[in-house]
């Protein structure tokens, strides 16, 4: 998929260490860990600086694993977007993907 984002809000955030671009960023400005709540999608790479976050809208996010179209998903321990099983759900895959290091289209769920 192309990583074309469709964002309704994005907002400046300053990032703590490093979150690598289309990955989950957790309520505390650093990379999502796993089950966690996030505030968006970083639209870049970023490193302990001002970065650019989808909050919401439909974006492209990178996948932990196999995630099923139309499920619900949840950030695993890198901040990539995996099925949704015991942790929040911060997204709905709007695609399907078969495996990690893949990107999807996911609607951001506001929580």
């Amino acid at each position: 998929m192309a990583k074309q984002a469709y964002p309704a809000q994005t907002l400046t955030r300053t990032l703590v260490g490093e979150v690598p671009a289309f990955r989950f960023v957790g309520t505390d400005n650093a990379l999502a860990g796993d089950g966690a709540n996030t505030i968006g999608v970083a639209s870049h790479y970023g490193l302990d600086e001002d970065t650019a976050v989808y909050t919401l809208g439909a974006v492209p996010v990178e996948t932990g694993g196999p995630v099923t179209e139309g499920a619900l998903v949840q950030s695993d321990g890198d901040g990539c977007a995996i099925d949704k099983a015991a942790g929040a759900g911060v997204a709905r895959a709007l695609d399907g993907a078969s495996n990690a290091g893949q990107f999807i289209l996911c609607q951001l769920i506001p929580n």
